[in-house]
């Protein structure tokens, strides 16, 4: 501590301590503490007292002052090391942006052997903010580590129950902006426990302040919303630097919630507030940008960046990263055609990538985003670069995907990753790199899926497991790096994971829609075991593009040429004839998929057709067993038809001799609130079921295209799978329940003949096309195999 005996002279004299170095006067609010020579041994007292009016002033650089004063004298008097002053300075030097000097103290005091358990636990926290600031997010959680062990050594004692509850609130912090939110929200869980029922104000406001930052980068903005409201009123009185940063963030909401004249008010008051406080000028400054990029203000955008220029160009702390996302998607929305603005784009690029590159940080939020700004950069300019830069971003939203457990907040942030998906499928797709493609179709599937069945927890069989793992991000963001940084060569790395392969003969087929509106682009992968994948991309014509906007799925009154236009859009040229399993955007499964006309004929006449949610789903369904030969049967006899499948069931139930399962459900149900089937039939109770192997749901359908009630086709479908259905026979849309009813009993004559569900709905559809003419596509074609 040997600058604080270089201190003692200068700490002997009150006036030349609190004297603002910007003015040369001491603040009237100070001058009664030095209007009179102080007593022996005053001075510690004199000091603190002045601490607290400078922190309630806000006065950081006189309230730094104070506390070196103070401690100098204490370590004058006592000989050991002053840790409480120390540490609020070493706090205040980072709040103001002095991180150096801040890391310099608090690593000194921890050297310290004198320095006691709770302030220990304090300045380990204390480092482990540091490390966030940097970036080193890893490091960051190690001194985590340090100060819980401190903390939990003494759990009974007030103050370390405090102690530890800041902690778990700085542990969160860490883990939310390296992207492993579901830890972060178990981080908060321990903060709140260890707070006890009745947290102090301060403390209830930090638990806040972290709760509102959690739910607003996944996505729940009203409870983030209110949290941050929550925060800037408990901190009021006690923390006026943590109301202000809860304020900033109240504008983002705003901004998120499409309030921008409310948000840009907010933003603009608080910009007057914190015009001495550079860091958090830099964050509002931030805000407001991200509010004209919302207003597609290129002019006021360009002007608030380069106010936050000086504040943010140089470092690696968060806000600095932000910024430099904020010039290259600037240049990607409003200045394409702008050569040299294209190069500062990259430039800033490289350096996220960089930084997110780097050990310890583990940085898939940020790796994500300027991986995929990248990739639309450079989508012409530099093909190469582009393909890598897509693949890294598949890989970050990945990660992010598998690292959620909970649905509800995995759905929330499905956007930013369908995003990614569809970049990466038209780039991939348009440059050759088929398998890539094709993979891509896979695993966006995830997320689409779970919006069908309204972000229910789902199986990973269902939702497309990730094969990635953080150590091929890490290698694909170093190469990335060093070849925009230090020109080093770009391989073309396909990604790591594989893809379910059909069996000889076999063809799978994977179509995705990408856009929304009056414009879909359809992308389409074929895999075959001769040909391997081969994946093309068609735009929608007008009249498909209006089907497909349908809020209803699609019925009747559908024109030839539409029709045709429709078949054309979703399946590729020379499919060939051969089993054909289709994984559909789950957008796409209001399509009677049999019916579509293909080179004269219907997709069913080409051989056995199936769907699947997913490849992989598939692949895995092929190996379940048989569970129960239970035969559970109910249907409604006021259906025409009816009788037709009971003659069949007895018929099949003859024949196979109580050693085949089977749930045979016909009903056609004409609104969300009527009941279907067995006591009300949807995605939940098929779900919790123990299922036999093959289901049958012909008609089970609301009649809405919607998912929320979990009774629509495709959530039905689902829900049989998950129950342990091996196959599930289901409908497509609004089934005539006489056309129906004749393809579920020839459907169940062939089953009690041999044949698999499969072929078995093949030829009864085929069937009833050729016996009835008249037939609509939705009649005959209206029920798949689903597998």
């Amino acid at each position: 501590m040997e600058v604080l005996r270089n201190l003692l002279g200068w700490s002997q004299h009150p006036r030349a301590v609190l004297t603002d170095q910007r003015t040369g006067e001491v603040p009237a609010w100070l001058e009664d503490l030095v209007a009179s020579p102080p007593a022996p041994g005053t001075l510690p007292t004199l000091y603190r007292r002045a601490e607290g009016r400078c922190r309630q002033r806000e006065a950081t650089l006189l309230r730094m002052r104070a506390l070196l004063a103070e401690a100098a004298q204490e370590f004058d008097v006592t000989g050991r090391t002053p840790a409480e002053q120390l540490f609020h300075l070493g706090m205040q030097l980072r709040l103001s942006g002095n991180f150096d000097a801040a890391r310099s103290w608090v690593t000194a005091l921890l050297s310290r052997w004198d320095i006691e358990p709770l302030f220990r636990a304090r300045l380990w926290r204390e480092l482990a903010a540091l490390h966030e600031v940097a970036g080193a997010y890893d490091d960051g959680l190690a001194c985590i580590a340090s100060s819980l062990s401190i903390t939990d050594a003494a759990a009974d004692d007030p103050a370390m129950r405090t102690a530890a509850c800041q902690t778990h609130l700085q542990r969160s912090t860490l883990l939310r902006l390296s992207g492993r939110y579901e830890e972060a929200r178990t981080a908060i869980s321990d903060a709140r426990a260890a707070a006890g029922s009745v947290p102090s104000p301060h403390i209830a406001g930090l638990i806040a302040l972290r709760t509102a930052g959690l739910d607003l980068v996944i996505g729940h903005l009203e409870q983030a919303a209110r949290a941050y409201a929550e925060a800037a009123q408990l901190f009021e009185a006690t923390s006026p630097s943590n109301r202000r940063y809860a304020l900033v963030r109240q504008v983002t909401c705003l901004r998120e919630a499409g309030d921008l004249d409310e948000a840009t008010a907010l933003g603009t008051r608080l910009l007057a507030e914190v015009h001495d406080d550079p860091y958090r000028t830099a964050q509002v400054l931030l805000e407001l940008a991200e509010v004209e990029i919302e207003r597609a203000n290129p002019v006021r955008l360009e002007d608030i960046l380069r106010q936050a220029d000086p504040l943010l160009t140089d470092g690696n702390s968060l806000e600095a990263l932000r910024w430099r996302m904020l010039v290259a998607r600037s240049v990607v929305l409003f200045r394409r055609d702008d050569t040299h603005a294209e190069g500062i784009a990259r430039a800033n690029l490289a350096q996220v990538i960089n930084i997110a590159a780097s050990s310890g940080r583990r940085d898939i939020t940020r790796a994500l985003g300027a991986c995929h700004t990248l990739a639309l950069l450079c989508t012409d300019a530099d093909v190469p670069l582009a393909i890598e830069a897509t693949r890294a971003a598949v890989v970050a939203a990945e990660l992010q995907r598998s690292s959620l457990t909970a649905s509800e907040d995995r759905w929330r942030l499905r956007k930013a990753r369908e995003a990614v998906y569809a970049v990466a499928a038209r780039l991939l797709d348009g440059h050759g790199r088929h398998a890539d493609a094709a993979t891509v179709l896979e695993l966006g599937r995830a997320d689409l899926i779970e919006e069908a069945v309204g972000g229910r927890r789902l199986p990973r069989t269902i939702t497309s497991p990730t094969s990635f793992r953080p150590e091929e991000l890490s290698a694909r963001l170093v190469e990335l790096s060093s070849h925009m940084l230090d020109d080093a060569p770009l391989e073309d790395r396909p990604f790591l994971t594989k893809l379910p392969t059909p069996r000889p003969g076999e063809r799978f087929l994977s179509v995705k829609l990408i856009g929304h509106g009056d414009s879909w682009t359809v992308i389409r992968a074929v895999a075959s075991t001769e040909h391997g994948w081969s994946t093309d991309s068609v735009e929608a014509p007008s009249r498909v593009c209006a089907l497909l906007n349908r809020t209803r799925p699609l019925t009747r009154g559908v024109s030839r040429r539409t029709w045709r236009e429709l078949a054309h859009t979703l399946l590729p040229k020379n499919l060939g004839a051969g089993p054909l399993v289709i994984s559909p955007d789950p957008r796409l499964w209001c399509i009677p998929w049999p019916a579509l006309p293909i080179e004269g004929h219907h997709l069913v006449d080409l051989g056995p057709l199936a769907l699947t949610p997913s490849l992989r789903t598939h692949q895995i369904l092929r190996l379940r067993f048989p569970k129960s030969c239970t035969v559970m049967v109910d249907i409604d006899d006021n259906l025409r038809g009816s009788n037709l499948e009971r003659d069949a069931l007895e018929h099949w139930a003859r024949r196979t001799g109580g050693q085949s399962g089977l749930l045979y459900v016909a009903g056609h149900a004409t609104s969300p609130e009527t009941k279907v089937g067995i006591t009300g039939l949807d995605f939940d109770a098929l779900a919790a079921s123990d299922l036999p192997e093959l289901v049958v749901l012909n008609g089970c359908w609301t009649g809405v295209a919607r998912p929320e009630d979990a009774r629509d086709p495709f959530s039905l479908a689902v829900g049989a799978l998950i129950g342990g259905a091996k196959c599930v026979i289901a409908g497509t849309g609004p089934i005539g329940s006489e056309a129906s009813a004749s393809v579920g009993a020839l459907l169940l004559t062939h089953l009690a003949n041999g044949h698999d569900p499969v072929s078995a709905l093949r030829f009864a559809q085929i069937a009833v096309r050729n016996q009835h003419p008249e037939a609509g596509p939705m009649d005959w074609g209206g029920l798949v195999a689903v597998n």
